[in-house]
C-alpha cells in the first residue's frame, strides 16, 4: 500500500517497514537484534535458527526496494553484546553500499564506537525534509 503524506510517497509493506520513495530510505523501528541471544543466554528455550529471521526478512526488503539509506527506528539491538553481535556485523559488511542511520532507542545500550566501526551514523533525533 501506498500513502502520500506532504507531496511524498511512502509504501507500507507487510513485513513492518516503510520505505519512502523519493528519499529511496526505508523507515524501520523496534528490530531488536540480538534478542534472541539474550534471552538464550538467560536460560529462554528459544530455537537457534529463530534469530535469522529478522535478517532473512530484512534481506528481503533490501532485495526488494534497494534503498540507498536504512534509518533504523529505535532498538536496533536487543541490549548489550551477546553472540547475535557476530551474526549482525557479517549482515552489516553484506550491504556496506546502503547508508545506516541509528535513532537511539532505550534498548540502544551498546557503545556508540561499534556502531560507528560498523559506518553507522547515530541520533538521538533526527530531521528530514519535508
Amino acid at each position: 500500500m501506498t500513502i502520500k503524506i506532504k507531496e511524498q510517497n511512502f509504501v507500507l509493506h507487510h513485513y513492518g517497514v516503510v520505505f519512502w520513495d523519493e528519499k529511496k530510505m526505508i523507515l524501520i523501528a523496534d528490530v531488536h537484534f540480538g534478542k534472541i541471544g539474550h534471552f538464550r543466554k538467560h536460560g529462554i528455550a528459544i530455537p537457534n535458527k529463530a534469530f535469522l529471521e529478522n535478517f532473512n526478512k530484512l534481506n528481503e526488503i533490501l532485495n526488494f526496494f534497494e534503498p540507498e539509506k536504512i534509518v533504523f527506528l529505535g532498538d536496533l539491538f536487543h541490549s548489550d553484546m551477546n553472540n547475535d553481535w557476530d551474526w549482525f556485523v557479517l549482515w552489516r559488511n553484506l550491504f556496506k553500499g546502503i547508508r545506516m542511520i541509528l535513532i537511539r532507542g532505550n534498548h540502544d545500550i551498546i557503545h556508540d564506537d561499534f556502531y560507528i566501526k560498523l559506518d553507522f551514523e547515530l541520533h538521538d533525533q533526527l530531521y528530514i525534509e519535508p
